[in-house]
């Protein structure tokens, strides 16, 4: 009987010197990616059949994860879940042969069983260079091996030697490795609960970094039982050890009465003892006593110290304070500009309060304190901020400084400065720079100046006339539904201006067709003088475009042109009813 192995088939090739090797998570993403480019929409239903391990927990959690992948991979095609009767099969299929092969009569089965047109075996295996990991997608009915996919995943992955490590904790006990040393693996991996199981029975527990991290277990109730008096003991017996983050926890137990009796001093304590070790979230809240004086005297310059010393270090707590004791004078002279930045900082890390108080900064600002503000940011390179300089001292009617902060703004590449710099120097009548500004717009894809080029070029307007650019500004703006540029392009071919020979079907500088073509886009766009002009052109028969007469058709474009305020569309309705 033929047979389909669960593991890779065996290819020759050439194995380089360094092969690549892949986390857990990597290897299934990778894997997943692989057989889902291949079978998805040419199958319509796949199942996840088994992954063969050692390790049954290895297993399980491999299939778990690729079902997962699957279902979020595949759009095409569904992902049915294996089932009792699934599971029966392979048991019994490995049972008998104990071989590591999937014959191809329980595969049809597997796949008759569920509906499935595809199934995908695992297979992950310990070696000397690392942990085997393959996939193969198999098709029911035909048997053939649709995609492949195979990589070593690194020896030391954390997750799969701590997963593997719960199949094998009497193997590991004998070994000389404690329940205490599974409880941290655990905790480090995130599975709390078997965290704390193990913790449970260790017949002691020592050293300060397990104590802490039984006393945040039962702090949190994340490994399934809260307590706060016992969280307190365990953070006691590490802090007293010096370890800074129990420390820290300690003094937060004392300051809000956790499992202990409330005391601001006791919370003094074990703040500083964490803060001198470097521990911010001690930092802060030993500023925060200082702040508002709990079992300290009030010291606005000592809390604004330590805050000082977390905030520079990310603490958005600490941020946000330094922002309210700027906005505030606490300590220090009222500074909006200092108070948001700290805001922002904090903001910026999603914390909410920081997000508040910025609005209330912002409203209170005057114009000098935001220019203040933003002459920081723009010394640091900040473009936005240049922008905004310039429209701060525009505000101020200090239009030399508005144009220069203007200009260094578009310099560095801002849009929108460079498109008010063009404004400003067209205005002035000065062409040559207006010219230079609208160029750097236009080259970035900006409709507007593209369309300024346009005109610039077909009048010689700062440069040399040139039809030929101003045909290629026009038309990616008017691409970009710019209706002064689709009319201006009309233009162009009703009047041969840049026209070549070539393109013109009449063997002269003039394309009617695409001159039509145009007019009615700009129309189609907005354009008023396209409208009264497809109006006009309705109106009578204008051999040169090849339109015969239609009054419907000109009343049409002649309404939308009175629509917008068109005194002689208003005049040609009247005429044509």
């Amino acid at each position: 009987m033929k047979k389909f192995t669960i593991g890779m088939v065996s290819i020759l090739m050439a194995i380089p010197l360094f092969a690549k090797t892949y986390s857990l998570q990597e290897a299934i993403s990778n894997g997943c990616a692989e057989i889902c480019k291949k079978i998805d929409g040419h199958i319509n239903t796949v199942v996840i059949v088994d992954v063969q391990s050692d390790s049954e927990s290895l297993s399980d959690y491999i299939y778990s994860e690729l079902n997962y992948n699957f279902v979020n991979n595949l759009k095409k095609t569904a992902v049915a879940e294996r089932n009792e009767f699934t599971l029966s099969l392979i048991k019994k299929e490995f049972e008998y042969q104990n071989s590591g092969e999937v014959s191809d009569l329980t595969i049809q089965s597997v796949g008759n069983s569920l509906g499935a047109e595809c199934v995908v075996l695992g297979k992950i295996e310990d070696s000397s260079s690392g942990w085997k990991f393959s996939l193969k997608a198999v098709q029911v009915e035909t048997k053939k091996i649709l995609s492949v996919w195979s990589g070593t995943i690194s020896k030391n992955d954390k997750d799969v030697k701590f997963i593997v490590s719960k199949d094998n904790v009497a193997d590991s006990l004998n070994n000389g490795v404690s329940y205490v040393d599974l409880a941290n693996k655990a905790y480090e991996y995130g599975d709390y609960k078997l965290a704390f199981e193990y913790f449970l029975k260790a017949d002691e527990i020592t050293d300060s970094y397990s104590q802490g991290n039984l006393g945040w277990l039962y702090q949190t109730g994340e490994g399934g039982f809260q307590n706060y008096a016992k969280a307190f003991d365990w953070y006691l017996k590490s802090a007293k050890q010096g370890d800074a983050f129990s420390q820290n926890k300690i003094g937060f137990f004392y300051f809000n009465g956790y499992g202990v009796n409330k005391s601001y001093k006791d919370a003094k304590i074990w703040y500083e003892k964490a803060a001198e070790q470097g521990n911010i979230y001690a930092q802060t809240s030993l500023g925060y006593l200082y702040q508002y004086g709990y079992g300290v005297t009030k010291d606005f310059k000592k809390a604004k110290d330590l805050y000082n010393q977390s905030a520079v270090q990310g603490d958005p707590v600490a941020q946000y304070n330094l922002g309210v004791l700027y906005q505030n004078g606490f300590g220090v002279p009222v500074d909006y500009v200092e108070a948001i930045e700290w805001y922002e900082k904090a903001a910026a890390q999603g914390y909410e309060l920081a997000v508040t108080a910025l609005e209330v900064c912002y409203a209170l600002q005057t114009p000098e304190d935001r220019i203040k503000y933003c002459q920081k940011l723009a010394q640091k390179g900040d473009v936005d901020a240049m922008f905004e300089l310039a429209g701060l001292y525009d505000l101020l009617d200090n239009i030399p400084l508005s144009i220069e902060w203007c200009k260094k703004a578009a310099e560095k590449g801002h849009l929108q400065a460079q498109l008010e710099c063009g404004d400003y120097y067209q205005h002035e009548e000065n062409y040559t720079e207006a010219f230079v500004y609208y160029k750097k717009a236009a080259d970035m894809g900006n409709a507007y100046a593209q369309s300024w080029m346009g005109y610039f070029y077909r009048y010689g307007i700062g440069t040399k006339t040139n039809f030929t650019k101003a045909i290629e500004y026009f038309e990616k703006a008017a691409n970009q539904g710019d209706s002064y540029s689709s009319r201006n392009l009309a233009e162009n071919y009703e009047y041969g201006f840049g026209i070549s020979v070539e393109d013109a079907p009449y063997g002269e500088a003039i394309n009617f067709d695409k001159a039509f073509y145009w007019y009615k886009k700009a129309a189609e766009q907005g354009d008023v003088m396209s409208q009264v002009w497809l109006g006009s052109l309705y109106s009578i028969t204008y051999h040169f475009f090849g339109i015969k007469k239609n009054i419907p058709e000109a009343k049409k474009w002649y309404e939308k042109a009175s629509a917008q305020g068109d005194s002689y569309a208003k005049e040609r309705l009247t005429e044509l009813k």
